[in-house]
């Protein structure tokens, strides 16, 4: 048997990108892709989340070993009345790996499509 990576990433359950994928139309979190988006510069993340400011290295090789395609913030955990070039700053960071990612995609465009149809 394998030796288990510390901290791994636990992908998320159906009923967990469910409720992001409510959380992200109500906006009640904020992806780096809503951020970053063509032709912005991208360093713009490490002056909204923190965690990325703050971190060492150990964060990107954590990132990378667990192919994490996606980064999120809660609009509550944020620190009030400050932002950057009008994105809120994040004093936490949640992530998602590929495979979440593109279910929290779909999960989204189908509440998109709902919405519309009303």
């Amino acid at each position: 048997m394998g030796k288990k990576k510390k901290n791994a990433y636990k992908p998320k359950t159906d009923q967990e990108i469910k409720d992001l994928a409510l959380e992200l139309f109500r906006g009640n979190i904020i992806t780096d892709r809503q951020i970053v988006t063509p032709g912005q510069d991208p360093n713009l993340l490490f002056s909204i989340f923190m965690p990325l400011a703050l971190s060492g290295p150990d964060l990107a090789t954590w990132m990378e070993e667990n192919n994490i395609d996606l980064m999120y913030g809660k609009v509550s955990e944020t620190l009030r009345g400050r932002c950057v070039n009008g994105w809120p700053i994040f004093v936490s960071m949640y992530c998602l790996n590929k495979e979440d990612t593109l279910r929290l995609i779909e999960a989204n465009n189908k509440i998109q499509k709902a919405m519309e149809a009303i």
